[in-house]
């Protein structure tokens, strides 16, 4: 989906969604499990989870996460990789990319699709190589003074009000075009 929606490219097949959806009859009370009254105002867990659904189905080229969601998000990629193989369609298999310095503490994941052309696989990545595997129209906008004039783009969840998806946009950057750019970037998203 990303592949047609964001980037203009039908050379990747559609995601065969009538043919998986009977086997993830599972899904929705597993992402259900995760979502905690008592976290109302984030619950990574579940964030984690939902990137995770649409990295699966294609919505996004990848997400990235803290160590602390490996687990959580491990178990679910194995289990759909599963429902994938069962169904002879590991073309869309997904996996989990360690990124970071275990002895500076910094350790993240990334999560997308294990044939992805789109994701830069190297190990070190600049800010702009990490924003163009989350799909950011601004890739690279992750400013070190504060104080420069920046935007924001969210998408969040209707029903939970959790945010799925946040970019950072430099305004001094937009001019009418690239805004023009960037608006009709973030509706082929939200669609």
């Amino acid at each position: 989906m990303a592949e047609r929606a964001l980037y203009h490219n039908d050379s990747e097949p559609p995601f065969p969604f009538d043919d998986i959806v009977p086997s993830l009859d599972w899904l929705p009370s597993s992402i259900a499990s995760y979502q905690d009254p008592d976290k109302a105002d984030w619950n990574g867990e579940l964030v984690a989870i939902i990137d995770t659904v649409l990295v699966f189905a294609g919505a996004r080229t990848s997400c990235l996460h803290a160590i602390e969601y490996h687990p959580i998000c491990a178990a679910l990629v194995a289990r759909l990789n599963s429902v994938l193989c069962s169904l002879g369609l590991e073309r869309y298999e997904i996996e989990i990319v360690l990124r970071g310095t275990a002895s500076r503490g910094r350790w993240i994941f990334f999560v997308t699709r294990k044939h992805s052309r789109r994701f830069i696989w190297p190990r070190h990545l600049t800010h702009y190589e990490i924003g163009r595997n989350l799909d950011m129209f601004t890739a690279g906008h992750f400013p070190r003074n504060i104080t420069r004039p920046r935007g924001a783009s969210s998408i969040i969840e209707r029903s939970s009000l959790y945010s799925v998806f946040d970019e950072v946009v430099l305004l001094e950057y937009l001019t009418p075009e690239t805004k023009q750019q960037f608006e009709m970037f973030n509706r082929r998203k939200e669609k």
